[in-house]
């Protein structure tokens, strides 16, 4: 595989890190949008753990990313 595209997503990941927040806060409009209740109560209950959890998982990814590239 090229290994361009694996830097490119890497780097992606890495992009998206501090603007998970704002990304949790629009999956919580989408669910409340489709009515789905439930998961708009768990989303906004743990809020922080959510975001902590993507960060890490963001970060693993990009590791291993970056790890294949080379």
């Amino acid at each position: 595989m090229f290994p361009g595209w694996y830097y490119g997503f890497a780097i992606f990941c890495l992009i998206l890190i501090p603007f998970l927040p704002a990304l949790v806060r629009i999956r919580i409009r989408l669910f409340r949008w489709l009515g789905w209740q439930w998961a708009v109560n768990i989303l906004e209950n743990h809020f922080q753990r959510f975001v902590a959890g993507f960060r890490v998982a963001l970060f693993v990814v990009a590791l291993v990313l970056f790890y294949l590239g080379t």
